[in-house]
């Protein structure tokens, strides 16, 4: 089992229905692929903000949890306004922000930023995942 096909099989668990928002490459590339191998769909949103505010009206009618995805460093960044939106309504939401393979850290130097330090102060927690 791969990450993303356990993230996915939570977010279901969870009572999570779709996940919204901008991809980029890599890991959320993956958890897009997890989500239609498990019937879940994703939701191409206009910008990262719009993805963050669906997932939060999702939560809110279902009772559930939204979850939504963004490209790294300036897609992280535009998606504060829905994950303060979120964290001040108090509603589950759960926000994927893509991250840079190790080996390729220095083609995309110029989105590279702290997401976890920008998110602290409107989150309950930040980390990374990994396979381990």
């Amino acid at each position: 089992m791969r990450v993303a096909d356990l993230v996915v099989g939570v977010l279901q668990a969870s009572g999570g229905r779709a996940i919204f928002g901008v991809p980029g490459g890599g890991g959320n590339l993956d958890l897009i692929a997890a989500a239609g191998r498990a019937g879940m769909p994703f939701v191409l949103t206009a910008t990262e903000t719009a993805g963050a505010i669906a997932a939060i009206a999702q939560a809110e009618a279902t009772g559930s949890i939204g979850a939504c995805l963004t490209t790294l460093g300036p897609g992280a960044a535009a998606s504060a306004n829905g994950v303060a939106c979120a964290f001040l309504e108090r509603a589950a939401l759960v926000v994927f922000t893509d991250t840079q393979q190790d080996g390729v850290r220095a083609a995309f130097e110029h989105q590279r930023f702290d997401h976890a330090a920008m998110m602290t102060p409107i989150t309950k927690r930040s980390f990374c995942l990994t396979a381990g």
